[in-house]
């Protein structure tokens, strides 16, 4: 509705002019403010950059406490993102300007309220003519517009306003007040000095704003980003931001005093039942802060390395003919490509002839010892594949795959066509390069059975597919146990040994290369990254091994599962070719899945490998005394696990729970390396 509507509306209640509303609308607050403090207020202007998270619900409070004047800035519109914390995003306002949704929202609470809009936001050239006139700056910029912040509360201050900003941290908000004559200026408290990366001024304003901070005993500091300026929030901060900041507006307009500047600093956190105060002497520049920022900024400066990849962009899909272009179908493989294998060996090659995908194992990389019939590289073309349908989705592609098509060609392990069939896209899809193995430690946080539910959902999906959860304590006694005797024989047999460390990137020479693993990727601590050449030397180890040195791969893994709050075994009901690429796809799915519900995964499954050979052929092609290991693994699981299950097989065991971002990731080769285009008809 209209200015003009509005006041209709209220003259159907009998009220026609502003006093006479004034009286009416904030009768409540008598008693609390008096008849004078309130028509104060009704004559007060307060300026409002930012018409966000904490802006929408700033303006919102101070219009309902009776505040009749306002400057407000904001050059953004709402989309679904805003929709957990921002006052004004709702699915009808998708794409509308904040600053027109917000003035709406404001005129229908008071239709007699001034707005002067700022819709190109604040900058050098306007910024005089945002603060002209007012009493009172309430920042609700978002985190990361640092120069723009900057520029508003040092102008501010010179001219003789204060600024109020209150940060929502999770379930908290976190408030700061600068004032023109009193305590320390933005500059000096956050000690920003010329030359200062935007990095450091971001992680600058984060401490300084919550000296003592409540929020870190629960927040993820691993979701913040401050390259890619992100970072997580909740609404319900935003509530208390506004209650905090219009208590300190009114105090300031109403000149009631007390009102205490920076370096004090104020925190309170409902949920935590907490309220922390203090006075952060020297700002930034407080000893224990310098400490403090150090050890955050070594914190985040991991996830600066962490390398979760974006997603690539995906070009446009041009049909004609029903043609699918040759930079969609290497898009696809390059999708298809962030998928699991073994030691990432990436056994993979991929051939386009126009009209059919072709997926080949590459003879080089696959039929390794622990690669017994190719059933862990069946395993990895099942995960290539789940991820290649999942992403054809995006261009409304359904998948056509045929598996295992030539008898002559046995390095082919599927065929897939493309149907242009408008499919939904797959809500997967953004969550495939996210996919990765964590192998730090995990918190030993229980997994909801609402998150289970989702997992076995996925599983349920693939006929023949099953998902054991092991969180009871004996039988995760039971895989510790096997998972250590597994580690053991991968460490005294020098074949499987051998197929290790071919994959280990172990020479800085070496560690550039686009597969295998790199110590970092390995998650190991410095005395192990000083260990693992000796390691790698089967001589050595051999002679080491008499003296126990197998023990401590094991032992290692023991320490990691007891650290986990869960344990995931998949099976399948079959153990033919097939079969074990259904079951890589399940995974595949199972995984991504994982990592989208903030779930890390690794995977443990070098007993799998052992067990097959067993199935092979008995595994009489290892010493009897592993053979003996290999057969009392088998009877554990079937008789404690598998149970009524005995006939099914093994696909992939992990340890999961949650944990912070992985230090490194695996890299993938180029897709110039494993693509080829082969037309029709060519020979």
């Amino acid at each position: 509705m209209d200015r003009k509507s509005l006041l209709n509306k209220l003259k159907q209640f009998g009220i026609d002019s502003k006093e006479a509303y004034m009286a009416e609308a904030f009768s409540r607050n008598i008693g609390f403010l008096s008849e004078a403090e309130q028509e104060k207020l009704s004559n007060a202007k307060v300026a409002i950059p930012g018409m966000g998270g904490v802006g929408g619900v700033h303006l919102i409070t101070m219009v309902r406490t009776g505040v009749g004047r306002f400057h407000l800035s904001d050059f953004d519109t709402y989309e679904p993102v805003n929709i957990n914390r921002q006052f004004g995003a709702r699915v009808p306002d998708f794409g509308r300007p904040k600053m027109q949704v917000m003035k709406e929202q404001a005129l229908s609470i008071n239709p007699y309220i001034e707005i002067r809009e700022f819709p190109e936001g604040i900058n050098n050239s306007n910024i005089d003519d945002f603060l002209d006139g007012v009493q009172v700056v309430i920042d609700g910029l978002d985190f990361f517009a640092f120069e723009t912040r900057r520029l508003l509360f040092n102008r501010a201050r010179e001219k003789g306003i204060h600024v109020i900003t209150a940060g929502p941290l999770g379930f908290s908000s976190a408030m700061l007040i600068f004032s023109p004559n009193k305590g320390m200026s933005f500059d000096e408290y956050f000690n920003i000095v010329e030359g200062m990366s935007e990095w450091d001024q971001h992680l600058a304003f984060f401490m300084g704003i919550a000296p003592k901070a409540t929020h870190l005993k629960y927040m993820e500091l691993s979701r913040v980003d401050l390259n890619a300026k992100e970072g997580p929030s909740l609404n319900i901060g935003c509530q208390i931001c506004a209650g905090m900041a219009a208590t300190e507006a009114v105090r300031i307009i109403l000149n009631k005093g007390g009102i205490k500047p920076v370096p004090y600093f104020f925190q309170f956190d409902p949920f935590l039942q907490k309220y922390r105060k203090g006075k952060l002497c020297m700002g930034n520049r407080n000893p224990v802060q310098r400490i403090k920022l150090k050890v955050v900024k070594k914190i985040l400066a991991k996830k600066k390395t962490n390398t979760v990849p974006a997603l690539p962009s995906p070009p446009k899909l041009l049909i004609k003919n029903d043609t699918i272009p040759e930079e969609v179908i290497r898009y696809l493989v390059t999708m298809g490509t962030w998928a699991t294998s073994a030691d990432n060996c990436q056994p993979w090659n991929f051939i386009w002839d126009g009209n059919i995908l072709y997926l080949l194992k590459d003879p080089d990389r696959s039929g390794f010892f622990y690669d017994i019939n190719y059933e862990s590289t069946y395993i990895t073309f099942g995960a290539v594949i789940e991820n290649i349908r999942i992403a054809a989705t995006h261009y409304g592609l359904e998948t056509n795959i045929k598996l295992l098509p030539s008898k002559k060609n046995h390095n082919i392990i599927a065929e897939i066509k493309f149907l242009h069939t408008d499919i939904d896209k797959d809500p997967l899809y953004p969550f495939i390069v996210n996919r990765c193995v964590n192998r730090k430690p995990y918190l030993k946080k229980k997994i909801e059975p609402d998150v289970v539910q989702k997992l076995k959902d996925v599983v349920s999906e693939t006929t023949g597919a099953d998902m054991i959860w092991i969180d009871g304590k004996d039988n995760k006694r039971i895989m510790r146990n096997i998972t250590y005797n597994a580690d053991r024989i991968l460490f005294e047999d020098k074949r499987l040994h051998e197929g290790l460390f071919k994959w280990i990137r172990i020479k800085k020479e070496n560690a550039s290369k686009k597969d295998g693993m790199n110590l970092d990727v390995l998650e190991l601590s410095w005395f192990q990254k000083q260990a693992f050449p000796i390691l790698a030397n089967w001589r050595a180890l051999s002679w080491l091994n008499k003296i126990g040195m197998s023990r401590a791969p094991g032992i290692n893994s023991i320490i990691l599962l007891k650290q986990s709050p869960a344990y995931c075994l998949l099976t399948m009901n079959n153990r033919k070719p097939s079969d074990y690429i259904n079951g890589g796809r399940m995974m595949e799915k199972f995984w991504i899945q994982a990592n989208a519900l903030g779930l890390s995964i690794q995977p443990m499954s070098g007993f799998i490998f052992l067990l097959n050979h067993l199935n092979h052929d008995g595994a009489l092609q290892f010493s009897e005394k592993h053979r003996v290991s290999i057969q009392n693994m088998n009877n554990k699981i079937i008789k404690t696990i598998l149970r009524k299950q005995e006939n099914s097989a093994p696909t992939m065991f992990f340890r999961i729970g949650y944990a912070a971002n992985p230090m490194a990731r695996t890299p993938r080769r180029s897709v110039d390396e494993i693509f080829r285009l082969v037309r029709l008809g060519d020979s």
